[in-house]
């Protein structure tokens, strides 16, 4: 974020509630849309639990484009899940996780797509991750994405292909 704002962008920036774990390494939103101001650019802080499967996630964009005018420049950089054996995933464990690694990013492009298209240009950029790539084996290696990575990393496989056609869709 403070990257996009360094280049010029101002900047909407979402993550869960601070009592539900809205703090990383990286800071708190406050702390980031600070720093975004601090370069001269606007920001704007959205607490959004993005696995909430009820979430209308045009509520999301429309506050954005209250704020900061239409979105440019969507980054999906939702991800959760973690690893463990496809037996022990409960079906709310797996919502979850399609949630956040898939239907997140699918609800916020396609809302965010017909302004794009009007104007016809924007970006969408779908953050993934090395564990939604092809195994290769048998045998196969002995690492915690390859072994419980059956959940998280599908979630992500899904998402990557799904970003795939919808480029292809859109190059024109």
């Amino acid at each position: 974020a403070v990257r996009l704002a360094s280049e010029g962008a101002d900047v909407a920036v979402v993550a869960r509630p601070a009592q539900e774990g809205g703090e990383s390494e990286y800071g708190t939103l406050a702390e980031t849309v600070a720093q975004i101001q601090a370069l001269g650019r606007k920001a704007i802080a959205l607490s959004y639990n993005l696995g909430d499967q009820n979430l209308d996630c045009s509520e999301i964009v429309n506050q954005v484009e209250v704020e900061l005018g239409e979105v440019d420049l969507l980054v999906n950089n939702v991800a959760g899940g973690g690893y463990k054996n496809m037996e022990d995933w409960t079906d709310k464990q797996v919502a979850t996780v399609l949630q956040l690694n898939f239907w997140t990013p699918w609800r916020l492009a396609r809302r965010c797509l017909p302004g794009m298209k009007k104007k016809a240009g924007g970006s969408i950029l779908n953050i993934s991750s090395t564990a939604a790539h092809f195994l290769n084996g048998p045998p196969f290696v002995d690492k915690v994405a390859s072994k419980q990575g059956t959940i998280y990393g599908g979630t992500k496989a899904f998402l990557n292909r799904w970003s795939e056609s919808l480029a292809s869709e859109l190059y024109d």
